[in-house]
C-alpha cells in the first residue's frame, strides 16, 4: 500500500448487538496519522474493545451487531475486498489479560504462529525470528 500521512480514519461511526439497541457508542470521528500514538482509555464495559473490533474489520461480522458510519486505512474502506485482504497485516488489538492474549507457549513460537499465518516461507521465518532474538536481547 503507498504511504499516506492518515493511517487511520473514522468517520460517525455508530454500533451496537442486535439484543441491545441503545448504541454501545455513536458518532465516533477521529484521525490517526501517521507517527502519531493514541490511548483509547475508559472503565469496563465502556465500550473499548468493540470500537477496537470495528476498527480491524472483525465488528460486525463476527457478532451480531449493527455498524454504522465509515473505517478508513491508508484512505480506503475497510470494507473493500483488496484492504479487508491485508487489515491484519496493519491493525491489530492487544488485550487486557495477556492470558487470552497469546495461542503459544513461547514467545517465538507466538512469533512463529503469525508469521506462519501469513504465510511467510520457512528459511525467512527463521530470519526474522533470529532478528526478532536480538533486538531483544541488545534491550536486556
Amino acid at each position: 500500500m503507498q504511504a499516506y500521512n492518515t493511517l487511520l480514519s473514522v468517520d460517525r461511526l455508530r454500533f451496537s448487538y442486535e439484543e441491545n439497541e441503545k448504541p454501545i457508542f455513536q458518532e465516533i470521528t477521529f484521525e490517526l496519522l501517521k507517527g502519531e500514538c493514541a490511548l483509547l482509555l475508559g472503565p469496563s464495559g465502556c465500550g473499548k474493545s468493540s470500537l477496537a473490533l470495528c476498527l480491524n474489520g472483525l465488528y460486525p461480522e463476527a457478532c451480531d451487531g449493527v455498524l454504522s458510519g465509515h473505517v478508513f486505512l491508508f484512505q480506503k474502506p475497510i470494507t473493500d475486498d483488496e484492504t479487508s485482504e491485508t487489515i491484519a497485516q496493519h491493525v491489530g488489538v492487544v488485550f487486557q489479560d495477556p492470558d487470552q492474549q497469546f495461542c503459544m507457549l513461547t514467545v517465538e513460537d507466538e512469533i512463529a504462529f503469525g508469521l506462519e499465518n501469513l504465510q511467510i516461507p520457512q528459511e525467512e521465518m527463521e530470519k526474522k525470528l533470529m532478528r526478532f532474538w536480538i533486538n531483544y536481547t541488545s534491550l536486556i
